[in-house]
């Protein structure tokens, strides 16, 4: 369930975990039209991911999880099993998508969806592959949870926790 946003208008800090309608419900049904088009075209992003790969679960944060009247884009993190990314059967249009997928802003570019699309690649064992998988995982758990004023001149209270983000359980851990 997502709590109420806090005074700074965002998640309070912690990953909530939620359904896709929720936050259809929460942040795009009875707003801005911008708000649900965008939502939309997450949509379409998933689809079009799940085309290739099974999405273990996936993150979402940023601007459009926050009281921001006209959020750009939606930000998210999609945890995809290893062996479904390194399987054979992959053919090089798969392969491109998946590229896009994990590569943030470039995916606008390149599927004209307003999705900043990130990927993990969920090991199933392996020690490196797996200390890899714990870096990138803490990497995005602290990412969503800081606002930061600027990348350049990063101040003090960048470093605090001081916001949430939502996860939900798309297909699971098949």
């Amino acid at each position: 369930m997502i709590p109420p946003l806090n005074d700074d208008g965002h998640l309070p800090p912690g990953r909530w975990g939620t359904t896709l309608d929720e936050i259809y419900n929460r942040f795009a049904a009875g707003s801005s039209p911008r708000r649900i088009e965008v939502w939309g075209e997450f949509l379409q992003a998933l689809a079009l991911i799940r085309t290739v790969v099974r999405v273990s679960r996936v993150w979402v944060g940023g601007s459009f999880i926050s009281v921001k009247e006209e959020p750009g884009d939606v930000d998210a993190v999609f945890f995809v099993r290893v062996d479904q990314i390194e399987c054979d059967r992959l053919n090089d249009d798969d392969r491109a998508i998946l590229w896009a997928a994990a590569k943030g802003p470039q995916f606008k570019d390149e599927t004209g969806l307003r999705v900043d699309s990130y990927l993990v690649p969920w090991p199933l064992g392996g020690e490196a592959e797996v200390k890899e998988y714990q870096t990138l995982r803490g990497y995005w758990d602290d990412w969503w949870e800081r606002c930061r004023r600027s990348p350049e001149e990063p101040v003090e209270s960048d470093a605090y926790q001081r916001r949430g983000y939502v996860e939900v359980v798309i297909d699971g851990n098949r």
